[in-house]
């Protein structure tokens, strides 16, 4: 799948656990949710990001 697929299907996740009116502090805990969550995809786009720049975490 495209990441841009996953990013929206991600971001679709988000609206029908949370709602459309989200905090900063669902989503907080939405993203740590995902991030342990052990999903490889989620992992992988932590580590290859196409511009070059760093990865996303500080470890």
């Amino acid at each position: 799948m495209l990441r841009l697929q996953e990013v929206l299907l991600w971001i679709k996740s988000v609206v029908e656990e949370c709602g459309e009116n989200i905090t900063t502090e669902q989503l907080k805990d939405y993203v740590w949710k995902t991030l342990n969550s052990g999903k490889k995809e989620f992992d992988d786009a932590l580590h290859h990001r196409p511009c070059g720049c760093p990865p996303l975490h500080p470890w």
